[in-house]
């Protein structure tokens, strides 16, 4: 009989605090979302600063008036805090990155991941109802487990599931994406939108913003939400 503490996916710690910010959304059916802000933290010259599923850290999770918050901390190196405001229709991600250690932190990038195993709406295998956009138009996903990057810097991207049967839509998106995938195996379904945070001097500090969707119509409905925001028009503001 195998170990059930043995490690999981593919190294990711078998018992561990939670992760994730979790989201509870009836559609057609009960919807369980599990968002990772982030998955992982990584830079050019450092590799991977860290990745909590595979690590014996805990992410603090506290209430405040307006946000749920999350932090965590890699002493003498990083303090990384997550907050998820909700709005109608929508939750506002935002992500700040302190660099807590002695040398520079180049093109920091986080990979962010909404799982979608335990919403029945969204389950899409197939990836013939998930679709990502940017620059003006929509693309298909692709099955198995895609990485698509973005690399033209400070480029918006939103990628959206559509439910089964239609009438629901759920998306993500960033003001400053590197890259946009997910995987289609069906014990690990996700969907990525991955925002960069940039270049990071020792003891500064960087903040990025993105947004959760959770909405009745398709991915136009979506993407019109998404361009509407308080986060895509100070994007356009400083073009």
């Amino acid at each position: 009989m195998k170990d059930p503490f043995t490690r999981g996916f593919p190294k990711d710690l078998p018992v561990r605090p939670s992760t994730s910010a979790h989201f509870d959304w009836s559609a057609h059916r009960r919807n369980l979302f599990d968002l990772r802000l982030p998955e992982t933290l990584l830079s050019k010259n450092a590799g991977i600063l860290t990745m909590p599923i595979r690590e014996q850290r805990s992410l603090d999770w506290s209430w405040r008036t307006e946000y749920l918050e999350s932090r965590l901390i890699v002493e003498g190196s990083l303090c990384i805090s997550a907050r998820f405001r909700p709005e109608a229709g929508c939750v506002y991600l935002s992500l700040l990155v302190d660099n807590l250690g002695k040398i520079e932190l180049q093109e920091t990038e986080a990979v962010v991941c909404l799982r979608l195993v335990a919403a029945p709406d969204f389950v899409d295998p197939q990836r013939k109802r998930t679709s990502w956009w940017t620059e003006g138009r929509w693309a298909e996903l692709g099955r198995g487990f895609p990485k698509i990057e973005i690399s033209r810097p400070d480029q918006p991207a939103l990628i959206a599931v559509e439910s089964e049967p239609p009438g629901f839509v759920t998306a993500m998106g960033w003001r400053d994406v590197w890259n946009v995938g997910g995987n289609d195996m069906l014990h690990n379904l996700c969907i990525h939108t991955d925002p960069r945070v940039g270049t990071l001097e020792a003891g500064e500090s960087k903040k990025i913003e993105g947004m959760l969707i959770f909405e009745e119509g398709d991915r136009y409905r979506a993407l019109e939400k998404y361009l509407q925001s308080e986060l895509f028009w100070p994007h356009m503001s400083e073009q």
